[in-house]
């Protein structure tokens, strides 16, 4: 797909599978030659329940895409930088629901608080690669009342 001069194609994928994620980044690179920039956007949650209604196998869903789903692309991105032997940048997306309670079910706030920590250790043992790793955390705007004690975070490898 060509729009505005740029290319694109479109891939699907189960972020929590490395074999998919694997095979993301083989399309990816065989359609452009490299990879620059990864997105960790994927993400799932239930409805908000009461902890004592969740079941473990809700909790695990969660915690496989949106954790490890983070987790597996950044890994497949830094070892793809590595390669090409050039710096690149990993972006993931967290939540305020990671870093204030109240704002998410049990399941989702736990995932996401565990992505802010995911993007600070990876951004930690990059250090000095020139792999920048970010993540943004968003507020659903019926909790904006959760903004007002956000701080910026920008971790830079």
């Amino acid at each position: 797909m060509t729009v505005g001069g740029g290319q694109a194609i479109a891939l699907g994928a189960d972020a929590g599978e490395e074999a998919q994620v694997i095979k993301t980044f083989e399309e990816t690179v065989k359609a452009f030659g490299k990879v620059d920039v990864v997105f960790a956007n994927a993400g799932i949650t239930n409805l908000p329940l009461h902890f004592t209604e969740l079941t473990p196998d809700d909790f695990e869903r969660t915690l496989k895409t949106n954790v490890i789903g983070v987790f597996l692309c950044f890994k497949h991105a830094a070892l793809q930088f590595k390669k090409q032997n050039s710096p690149g940048s990993m972006l993931a997306t967290a939540s305020v629901a990671g870093i204030r309670s109240g704002a998410g079910g049990t399941d989702y706030s736990a995932s996401k608080a565990a992505v802010i920590n995911l993007v600070q250790t990876t951004a930690n043992q990059l250090a000095g690669t020139g792999i920048r790793v970010n993540a943004i955390c968003p507020v659903h705007k019926q909790k904006r009342k959760h903004t007002a004690v956000l701080k910026c975070h920008y971790f830079r490898a």
